[in-house]
């Protein structure tokens, strides 16, 4: 089976689509993570010291640093999940928390209705298209958290001020340091312990005291987050990255990286490269309806507007054709875009006996500068517009009747 990776990234941190087809080892991120269940089977996961059931209608919160699991409770059926991996001090300044740091008390979390369909939003923008508008992806992140916050204040019963995340001791502040930068470093631990002053079970007491991880599993994290980095940005051999990162062999650190990851670092190298992934197909699609009431000038020009900005948010072109009382529609764009356009158009009070053409694949855009080009009877359009025989004809057919 193909494994299914995609990833949108953006100053919130990532987004990223998985179909979980195996287990993931005890690891972690420096990231706050959230995961949504958006279709298959379930998984178990271990986060921190809580157990969680990971299935449809429930989340897992993870924070940052701390350690978590996933281990499929069906091997054979995968779990697909949309994850959220949000940057720490971006969160901090989101404003979501009334300014204060936020803390998750409880792993497990429920997925409301609104926090199910905005996270199909994010699943389909991050699975169709490569060329996104970040600001608006980041947006819907930003709604999402607000609703999985909310919902973690209800579940806990306490006010926001109770999901606050504290500020970290100053050992562990100083140890986390150390670690990034002697990451490659052979038997870290006990260098870290050395630099913290204490020993070593002490140090493995502070970990699990402060951000349920151990030291190991920090490590790991730290030094997965690195390859990620590398392997994304960077042009250097998987051996030339497993070596800068202290592991004895490209083998090691492959095995090392899926286990963590959940796919390989050659995967991982294929899909974080902006010039390998497909640019998605674009689609057009036309329909006509019948108006439900004489519609003035400026109706008209309400409607264009509503057009517009709808278009605009799922990066959709096209022209809306518009004569004796009857409207063409001509719109281009993924799929995924289309349909949501489309729900709009079907559910509008302003027009009736819809009857839709069928979706065709189209070479290239034909209005790429037009989030909704206009054209009727009795207005001019702006600048002269392409036609096909279909437009021409329903035009020449309305000015016969008038």
């Amino acid at each position: 089976m193909q494994d299914i990776y995609a990833v949108i990234e953006g100053n919130f941190g990532k987004v990223v689509v998985r179909d979980m087809t195996q287990n993931l080892v005890t690891h972690a991120h420096s990231q706050i993570q959230l995961s949504y269940w958006l279709g298959g089977g379930s998984a178990n996961c271990r986060v921190g010291e809580q157990e969680t059931v990971f299935t449809d209608g429930l989340i897992t919160a993870c924070n940052s640093y701390e350690s978590h699991d996933m281990v499929l409770t069906v091997p054979s059926e995968s779990v697909i999940v949309l994850f959220l991996y949000i940057d720490v001090d971006w969160l901090d300044n989101s404003g979501l928390g009334s300014g204060k740091p936020i803390q998750f008390s409880r792993a497990q979390l429920v997925s409301t209705p609104d926090i199910k369909k905005l996270s199909a939003i994010l699943m389909r923008k991050v699975l169709s298209s490569t060329e996104v508008d970040n600001l608006g992806v980041e947006a819907d992140v930003k709604n999402l958290l607000r609703l999985t916050v909310e919902q973690a204040v209800t579940l806990t019963n306490v006010s926001n001020a109770h999901i606050r995340r504290p500020m970290p001791d100053y050992r562990l502040r100083l140890a986390l340091s150390y670690m990034r930068e002697n990451m490659a470093c052979v038997g870290l631990m006990g260098h870290v312990a050395h630099v913290v002053g204490v020993s070593r079970s002490r140090l493995y007491e502070l970990f699990f005291d402060e951000i349920k991880s151990s030291p190991k599993v920090i490590w790991n994290s730290i030094r997965t987050d690195e390859a990620m980095h590398r392997i994304a940005t960077s042009e250097d051999s998987m051996a030339a990255v497993a070596s800068q990162l202290g592991f004895s062999s490209a083998g090691n650190f492959s095995r090392f990286f899926k286990a963590n990851v959940g796919v390989s670092p050659l995967f991982y190298r294929k899909m974080m490269t902006p010039f390998t992934r497909k640019k998605p197909q674009i689609f057009s699609i036309i329909y006509t309806s019948t108006a439900t009431k004489f519609l003035s000038h400026q109706e008209l020009d309400d409607i264009l507007k509503s057009a517009r900005q709808r278009n605009e948010k799922y990066q959709v072109t096209g022209v809306l054709l518009y004569a004796d009382g009857r409207f063409m529609q001509y719109l281009e764009g993924a799929l995924a875009d289309l349909h949501e356009v489309l729900e709009y158009v079907k559910s509008s009070k302003q027009h009736c006996e819809l009857e839709f053409r069928e979706a065709l694949p189209v070479e290239r855009r034909a209005y790429k500068n037009w989030s909704m080009a206009f054209v009727s009877t009795s207005i001019s359009p702006a600048a002269p517009l392409l036609m096909d025989r279909e437009m021409k004809g329903f035009l020449y057919q309305s000015r016969q009747r008038a």
